[in-house]
């Protein structure tokens, strides 16, 4: 960071190394809210642990953020304030295990099996505001400003991507029938994680 008479900037880096040991919080528990992984009482792990120190859906392996503030001899002030962050992780999984439930039937209380993870796009934000000042005496200031929140207008997935490969993987008798998921990597608009750009123009009344 740094200041003068006229500007200030602070940026930041934020490092991370986030992982889980047996999993991340997805699947530690069955469909009927009981906290066995296998769903059978037996407490044997499935495939959907064989990955340790896994990475964490959700987060990322950078962050940071950045400000700069500048004041005109006229008295014009520009702020930019930005955020930013690298690709987030996100959960690859085969579908539903063809392990066999009560009467042959799909065991739909195992876990899907792990497959590995993706990291999904990078991201920055940035926001400007500019205002000016108008003074009236010696105490009264009346001060416009205009602010544009995603001045880029980019779009923040996150980690809402589809890390489903298949819709499932055996029938009711447990034969496989490996159905592709068509929308398996897919990203969608209603996944946005941020907002899109938006202005707003008010004032700023002291005295």
């Amino acid at each position: 960071s740094y200041t003068t008479l006229k500007s200030n900037f602070f940026m930041s880096l934020v490092v991370r190394d986030n992982k889980s040991s047996n999993g991340s919080s997805a699947g530690s528990f069955v469909s009927g809210g009981n906290a066995d992984f296998y769903g059978n009482g037996t407490g044997s792990l499935p495939p959907y642990l064989d990955g340790q120190l896994r990475r964490s859906s959700g987060t990322e392996l950078l962050t940071g953020s950045i400000a700069y503030n500048y004041t005109f001899d006229i008295g014009t002030k520009v702020g930019v304030l930005g955020t930013w962050h690298s690709g987030k992780f996100y959960e690859l999984n085969t579908g539903w295990n063809a392990e066999l439930g009560l009467g042959n039937g799909l065991d739909v209380s195992h876990p899907a099996d792990y497959a590995g993870y993706r990291e999904g796009d990078w991201n920055l934000d940035l926001s400007l505001r500019v205002s000016h000042p108008f003074k009236f005496g010696k105490k009264m200031v009346f001060e416009p400003f205009l602010q544009i929140q995603n001045l880029l207008n980019n779009y923040d997935y996150g980690s809402n991507y589809d890390g489903t490969m298949y819709l499932e993987d055996a029938d009711g008798s447990g034969n496989p029938i490996l159905i592709k998921n068509p929308n398996y990597g897919q990203r969608y608009f209603g996944w946005q994680a941020n907002q899109p750009r938006t202005a707003a123009f008010g004032f700023r009344f002291a005295f």
